[in-house]
């Protein structure tokens, strides 16, 4: 029993360790899905919410602010020194300054998201956004002074930019900036706390169960 107890305890300072936030830079989403954006009808000037979980089997929307500003998969979309996007590069995109992109993950929150994003320099700084399902912010990171996306006169260029939490607590992804753009909305979840108890327990008794048989 004391055993057990021990296991349990670890499980339980193992789920409240991971819940530490980080600002990703690379691709390293462990069990990733993504939304590319491939099989998204062109549109110009949506209000939203616009439905894009559909390829992955998911509940995913996308509203823009203001409203009426949403576009996908537009031939051209430029953005200043950073050059453009287009040519048959799938994305989406806010057509108004100073606006916002914001991703509702209506299945259940995730525990990490990132994307493919790029946006014009020069005008304001690029945010990336983590909420919970009340609206509260999580976490916040200001990606030009702390990694900033520079791809002068690009074709298709950016970088991918996003936030761990380690645990499933976001709700909604918000990307903000001068005409922010993005492909590749990577998202994930990890075990909840009681799902890795019950596995570790059972696996626990399996093993003294087994022990005991051979003895």
């Amino acid at each position: 029993m004391k055993k057990y107890l021990m296991l349990y305890t670890g499980i339980l300072f193992m789920s409240a360790s991971i819940a530490n936030a980080a600002f990703i830079t690379t691709n390293n989403i462990s069990n990733p899905t993504v939304v590319d954006f491939s099989t998204q009808p062109t549109v110009v000037g949506a209000s939203g919410p616009l439905q894009i979980g559909q390829l992955v089997g998911a509940d995913i929307t996308v509203s823009g602010t203001p409203s009426a500003s949403l576009w996908t998969n537009y031939n051209e979309w430029p953005f200043g020194t950073n050059g453009t996007w287009g040519n048959g590069k799938t994305y989406i995109a806010n057509n108004v300054g100073n606006s916002s992109l914001l991703f509702s993950f209506n299945d259940g929150p995730v525990s990490a998201v990132s994307a493919f994003i790029n946006y014009h320099p020069g005008f304001g700084d690029l945010i990336i956004s983590a909420y919970n399902t009340n609206m509260i912010l999580l976490e916040s990171y200001n990606v030009t002074t702390l990694a900033d996306i520079v791809t002068p006169n690009g074709v298709n260029a950016g970088a991918i930019r996003g936030i761990n939490r380690g645990v499933n607590d976001i709700k909604y992804f918000e990307v903000s900036s001068i005409y922010p753009v993005l492909d590749d909305l990577t998202y994930t979840h990890v075990p909840e706390p009681t799902t890795l108890l019950l596995a570790s327990l059972g696996a626990a008794l399996f093993s003294q169960k087994r022990r005991r048989r051979n003895l």
